[in-house]
């Protein structure tokens, strides 16, 4: 051991334990707080990690935020875990497992967020990495959604060694450690190049938060940088969250209202939801399955098994309730913008891609609901998807392509038939990558149609894909799109607006530009926009003195 005599003399060691620090009735994720190492080695540091002035935030912050979420904290001799290395934390990893498995016997699937401080984060990798090579485990890992890493080194930074880090780390919060520790600190141990493999191969199935310190340990300096305590995953996969606190501070709060924890609580509470509803997306699918040995009639009709099968945004496409009042365009305004674009959209041009693209507040969205509106109305929308920022499942791109087979099986009983079929023989589409989404759901079934059914083509209106919040994805979207340009017996059209953002430029430079044409929204000449302007403020100016009988006639 490593700790003064006094300290042996004056406190009881830590002990193993999982205990449940929050046990609503019927919880629906379980969260497992995971501490690092124990400065005093006594048996409470597993509270004292998160506590500040009896507050433990998980215990009383949390709940009302998360009712649904059961709270667990693990504790372990992180001391003695870190001092023998490699065997010590793979010891305390499995401690882990054994002890999550045996408080979820009767609930395997419910989904798992990890929350670990510093080196305890190891201690979560290292059972993560267990948990693949061990089926015994294997329904934790694929239970697991999430980690939420405070402080954790990951990889060296400004050209120090991982394990220099952690030299650091226990520098800092140890009061006395043992030359033997920081020896082993040295030589392989948990820091070597296999652990951080091994575990970087399942990177992709977890999201993460990386909260790391920005505040200095005394003379120190800063324990864990920026550099070390992320992983750099792409897109959504990881947040990296500054805080305002060093290394033992980064993850203990003294009040609900403050801006650490609110940012803390903010990103832990979205992936908590997000877990939840990942689980609950496969516990439906799971049961909405139809065996492909049973014919179709026997099991479901193909547009159930479409509806029920493909997740829907249902705020997604332009007539939704939530939108009934967003504005078209008014009459008499965008009269040769508009007629270009129906006359490419009906048209034969060999670019299928229309990008309008312009400033933000230029009037994007309100051309797309027009033309929208427009083939809506003649039965040539093939379907409609309008990003907003921020805004739940038409936020992201997860249910973007599954959106637009829906939209598109209630076209024609033939696309109804050849999407639903599709579907039936793979029903976990919906969970799989936005290519095999496309091909699978939209090209494949387009592809299929016979090229005398009415109509010969069929328009898609995508607004706002720059606010889509992954930068891949929209990538990814319109290289897939690019495909639709080898359908044969269907003509499709692709109306897309948004702002020229870096994503759209990169994804359009993959685009051969004999297939898309361009519109800068921002560029029409100020007379047409000082006319469109006069005929907007009258009819607004109008409708105001429709409410308003008082106003004389000569107002304004």
């Amino acid at each position: 051991m490593f700790i003064t005599n006094n300290l042996q003399a004056t406190h009881r060691v830590s002990k193993n334990f999982l205990k449940v620090l929050v046990s609503p009735e019927d919880p629906d994720v379980d969260i497992i707080a995971v501490h690092g190492l124990n400065p005093t080695n006594t048996e409470f540091h597993a509270e004292a990690t998160w506590t500040v002035e009896d507050k433990l935030w998980l215990r009383d912050f949390l709940p009302p935020q998360l009712p649904s979420a059961r709270v667990l904290l693990f504790g372990y001799n992180a001391n003695v875990a870190f001092e023998t290395s490699i065997a010590g934390v793979h010891e305390q990893a499995i401690n882990l497992l054994n002890r999550i498995a045996s408080k979820r016997e009767e609930a395997e699937e419910r989904p798992i967020v990890f929350v670990a401080h510093s080196l305890g984060g190891i201690v979560v990798k290292r059972a993560l990495v267990e948990a693949k090579l061990d089926d015994s485990y294997k329904s934790i890992r694929e239970a697991t959604y999430g980690i939420a890493f405070f402080g954790t080194p990951h990889q060296g930074g400004n050209f120090a060694k991982l394990g220099d880090i952690a030299a650091s780390i226990i520098r800092g919060v140890l009061q006395n450690p043992s030359s033997t520790f920081m020896e082993a600190l040295k030589k392989d141990s948990l820091f070597s190049d296999t652990l951080v493999g091994d575990f970087r191969h399942q990177l992709e199935d977890y999201h993460v938060l990386s909260f790391f310190e920005t505040l200095p340990m005394g003379r120190l300096g800063l324990i864990v940088d920026q550099k070390s305590a992320t992983l750099g995953l792409a897109g959504l996969r990881e947040r990296q969250i500054p805080m305002d606190a060093d290394h033992t501070g980064v993850c203990k709060f003294e009040s609900a209202e403050g801006d650490d924890y609110e940012q803390v609580s903010f990103n832990l509470v979205r992936l908590v939801k997000s877990a939840v509803e990942a689980a609950a997306e496969r516990a439906r699918i799971a049961s909405l399955s139809v065996p492909s040995s049973r014919p179709l009639s026997e099991a479901a009709s193909v547009d159930t098994v479409t509806k029920s099968l493909l997740p829907y945004a249902v705020d997604a496409p332009f007539n939704t309730y939530s939108r009934q009042h967003d504005p078209t365009c008014l009459p008499d305004t965008r009269v040769d913008l508009l007629r270009e674009i129906y006359t490419w959209a009906d048209g034969r041009d060999g670019r299928f891609i229309y990008w309008l693209n312009g400033l933000a507040g230029t009037g994007k969205s309100t051309i797309a609901r027009t033309v929208a509106r427009k083939y809506f109305e003649n039965g040539q929308l093939g379907a409609s998807f309008f990003f907003s920022r921020g805004g739940g499942d038409v936020g992201h791109a997860s249910k973007f392509f599954t959106t637009i087979a829906v939209q598109l099986a209630e076209k024609s009983q033939s696309l109804q038939r050849y999407i639903g079929d599709a579907v039936r023989k793979n029903a976990n589409i919906a969970t799989q990558s936005l290519g095999d989404q496309w091909r699978q759901v939209v090209l494949g079934p387009l592809s299929k149609l016979s090229g005398d059914l009415y109509p010969s083509s069929y328009i898609l209106v995508i607004d706002a894909l720059d606010e889509c919040d992954n930068g891949e994805d929209i990538r990814t979207i319109l290289k897939l799109l690019a495909e639709a340009q080898t359908l044969r017996t269907v003509r499709l059209r692709v109306l897309l607006t948004s702002r020229s953002e870096t994503p759209i430029r990169y994804g359009f430079y993959q685009i051969p530009e004999t297939e898309h044409q361009d519109f800068v929204l921002h560029h029409i000449s100020p007379s047409i926009v000082d006319h469109d302007i006069t005929i907007f403020l009258k009819y607004n100016l109008g409708l105001i003195a429709q409410k308003k009988p008082s106003l004389s006639a000569s107002w304004p």
